[in-house]
């Protein structure tokens, strides 16, 4: 089972990325909620953050959170995505403060967190600004995603 990732931040600060477990959620959801806002107030014509709540209650989706000196700083949204070819990781939101800190640590544990679920990749559909964290983490673009509303 994946149990977290800790590291250094460029302070010397713990980072620890972990797995929240489906029963945590609701004990969790408000601190997690106003990290992911955010990242879904992009998307909000097609889901809300209580869909995201109700999908990690259910095992639809997953949370991580990421902690600096026991402080939550940044909740990761994912779900595991099964494809006619191939099953992935999908990174459904990020949300939090300072990523540049923890993202290395955060792709380390979902690299595990897939591996164990059976995963051979992560995917994710991102805002433009997630270009500059992409390809240091060993992200590459592959794809843009556009919608037209009717």
């Amino acid at each position: 089972m994946v149990t977290g990732e800790a590291a250094s931040d460029t302070l010397g600060s713990a980072i620890e990325v972990v797995f929240v477990p489906h029963k945590r959620v609701e004990y969790l959801w408000p601190h997690i909620k106003p990290l992911i806002e955010p990242a879904v107030r992009r998307v909000e014509r097609n889901l809300s953050v209580d869909d995201i709540r109700r999908d990690l209650i259910e095992g639809h989706s997953m949370a991580l959170a990421v902690t600096r000196e026991d402080k939550l700083i940044a909740a990761i949204i994912v779900a595991h995505i099964q494809h006619p070819r191939r099953a992935t990781l999908k990174i459904e939101f990020v949300g939090g403060t300072d990523m540049k800190v923890w993202i290395e640590a955060a792709v380390k544990e979902l690299r595990g967190l897939a591996k164990f679920a059976g995963c051979t990749g992560i995917e994710a559909d991102a805002r433009d600004g997630w270009t500059r964290h992409a390809d240091k983490i060993g992200f590459e673009k592959s794809w843009t995603h556009y919608e037209m509303e009717i």
